[in-house]
């Protein structure tokens, strides 16, 4: 009885580790974005068939907090929906041969409503629904302006202009610092930083204009542009 016990798991095992291989997710199953207001932008995750024969997938949502008032879609192998789905909503992709790409990609633009959200979609093999992705796109929000500025957070940034080392001192401790460009791509972000006074090297930062989101304690912030030159 041990005997066809040990056999039966290690075929069970094997069968798994089988199955697991119908497709690869590039270049990754997780995207994190920052994405400012009335921008679009789209985020493309893609299915590799692994299986040398004709691969067919179905995708579920699992998971949607995106604001009701962004504009935006999803599309995916064969179908272009007009509209973000909500949770529970199913789907089919055109099938796959061999060797061929499938994709889910997201398009989404916060308009003038701004925030964050989070979607999930599950992508699975329709013959083994157990063989799956979860595919997870978090947008979050950017700061709208490059003169955005609250003053309950007292900070400063010299030298500003600056070609290589600034200067960031605060009244109060700082919590992070995020520092994006004008078209609300983060391009540096530092946490934990539990200090008054922070240096940080722009020399790297292709010349331009940016904004820096310095963030204190009880959700004080300050926004102040950064010139590097």
């Amino acid at each position: 009885m041990k005997k066809y016990f040990t056999l039966f798991l290690v075929l069970g095992l094997t069968n798994t580790f089988l199955i697991a291989q119908s497709f690869t997710t590039i270049p990754t199953d997780t995207i994190v974005a920052t994405l400012a207001n009335s921008t679009s932008a789209q985020y493309k995750m893609k299915q590799v068939n692994n299986t040398g024969g004709v691969l067919s997938l179905d995708i579920e949502v699992v998971k949607n907090t995106i604001p009701a008032g962004w504009d935006g879609m999803v599309c995916l192998q064969g179908i272009c929906l007009g509209y973000i789905p909500a949770v529970g909503f199913t789907a089919s992709q055109a099938d796959l041969n061999a060797n061929d790409t499938g994709y889910v990609r997201l398009t989404a633009d916060p308009m003038t409503v701004g925030g964050g959200g989070e979607l999930r979609i599950y992508v699975f093999d329709v013959n083994f629904p157990l063989d799956g992705d979860t595919l997870t796109w978090i947008i979050n929000p950017a700061p709208t302006s490059v003169n955005e500025v609250n003053s309950n957070l007292s900070a400063n940034i010299s030298p500003n202009p600056s070609k290589d080392i600034v200067a960031i001192i605060s009244e109060s401790k700082m919590i992070s610092i995020k520092i994006y460009s004008l078209k609300g791509e983060l391009v540096h972000s530092i946490d934990g930083i539990n200090s008054k006074e922070l240096k940080v090297n722009v020399k790297q930062f292709p010349l331009g204009i940016y904004l820096v989101r310095i963030e204190g304690e009880s959700n004080n912030f300050n926004s102040q542009k950064l010139i590097v030159q």
